[in-house]
């Protein structure tokens, strides 16, 4: 098991990697880390905004082979790959992410 302090820093960089993506965080932010960063995480906001149609080549070629293989499909939205993703860049993360939506749904039960 992870000692706690292991445990909160990650919690606060994934916070981090939510906040810079316009989603809520778990337990918020610490009101410090939040405002030194703050001007970082809108300036990545608005990065993300600009270069939200802008896919790589390897995600063009997806795209263009979902739509080549929906596009006869009547009635439906254009199946589109997300724009905005949660990219896991370090070991561990999706663990704690699991185990946070663990804790949350435990803290909702009771």
């Amino acid at each position: 098991m992870k000692d706690n302090d292991q445990e909160a820093h990650e919690i606060q960089y994934i916070n981090l990697k939510l906040a810079g993506r316009g989603q809520p965080t778990f337990r918020g932010v610490s009101g410090d880390l939040l405002e030194v960063a703050w001007p970082l995480l809108q300036n990545h906001q608005e990065k993300s905004r600009l270069l939200a149609g802008h896919l790589c080549p390897a995600d063009r070629r997806i795209q263009n082979f979902l739509h080549a293989y929906f596009h006869e499909t009547e009635g439906r939205t254009p199946v589109a790959l997300p724009n905005l993703t949660f990219t896991l860049d370090r070991p561990g993360l999706a663990k704690m992410l699991s185990f946070l939506r663990t804790r949350i749904f435990f803290l909702l039960k009771s």
